[in-house]
């Protein structure tokens, strides 16, 4: 009989902010021959870089690569249905969770699908930013059931932080996980490759926490933007929003780049251009904790 032929599946997990998608990025940018369905699970749009777009449609997106990216949307198990019956043969799955979600939960479900090969988890980490995010109590079992969901731990920022920090870091996931494997996103060129490999993750069992509820912690603004700023205009209006605020991105437009993409996270703000239009044109999104959701505050930046 001839052996049921499997999708490699990994999971991409880490809060708001921490850099799932800039490592889905450089993934899709390194050099392979295997077939990808990327599914993104977030409450913004897909944040693709708009130079490996080849065509759009609808929630997919087909890349220059011949890879496929898709919006997951708010039901895993139907978006697994439909990588199933993709036309396309694929060879891998990755699936970016919801910077405020569990990924042992995504992990679970997958690993019970016979047609999938789970190969494990990446939560990736902010190194500048999880020592005081863990101090939150509202934001704490989010941190820690995604921590202890990791086969690999990813540390990014980590070329803004000093010695001391990148210790107490590691020392504290460390002891939160002294199973995962804990890796410096900025420490080489090949990592992209080394974390690819199926071979990082610990076959190790690890304690799975309960699904925290993100939907019950956390709210969304979204906002449809018909001003023309200049980035500098733009950098004031954000950077003048309250620490509440702990993830905003989407598309405005400047006067120096027309179309042009948003990334805040905390006290870090880019505007760049973008080559692409999105197709709901101007869109911003802003996640805080649940009650605390300044929308006036939101709402002006757009007055």
């Amino acid at each position: 009989m001839t052996e049921m032929r499997r999708i490699a599946a990994t999971v991409i997990g880490g809060f708001l902010g921490a850099g799932k998608t800039t490592l889905i990025n450089q993934w899709l940018r390194a050099p392979s021959s295997a077939r990808v369905m990327v599914l993104v699970n977030d409450f913004g749009a897909l944040n693709i870089d708009a130079e490996l777009i080849v065509s759009r449609n609808g929630d997919t997106l087909a890349l220059t690569n011949g890879c496929i990216c898709c919006q997951m949307g708010g039901d895993l198990t139907q978006a697994l249905i439909r990588v199933l019956d993709s036309t396309q043969p694929l060879d891998e799955l990755w699936i970016e969770a919801s910077g405020v979600s569990d990924p042992g939960r995504i992990a679970r479900l997958i690993g019970a699908v016979p047609e999938f090969d789970l190969g494990g988890v990446i939560v990736v980490v902010d190194a500048l930013a999880i020592a005081s995010h863990i101090q939150d109590p509202m934001l704490r079992d989010t941190l820690l059931a995604q921590i202890l969901a990791a086969d690999c731990l990813l540390l990014t920022k980590t070329d803004s932080a000093d010695a001391a920090q990148l210790t107490s870091v590691k020392a504290f996931l460390h002891d939160c996980h002294p199973h995962a494997l804990c890796l410096d996103a900025d420490q080489s060129g090949s990592l992209t490759a080394q974390i690819k490999d199926m071979q990082i993750f610990s076959p190790v069992a690890k304690v799975w926490m309960p699904n925290p509820g993100h939907e019950r912690r956390f709210s969304a603004w979204m906002g449809l933007p018909t001003l023309t700023l200049s980035v500098a205009e733009w950098q004031k209006r954000l950077g003048a929003l309250p620490q509440q605020v702990l993830r905003l991105k989407g598309f405005v437009r400047s006067l120096e780049h027309g179309w042009s993409r948003v990334q805040l996270a905390g006290s870090r703000c880019n505007i760049l251009p973008s080559e692409m239009p999105p197709t709901a044109g101007e869109s911003l999104v802003a996640i805080a904790l649940r009650g605390s959701l300044p929308r006036e505050a939101l709402d002006g930046l757009l007055a």
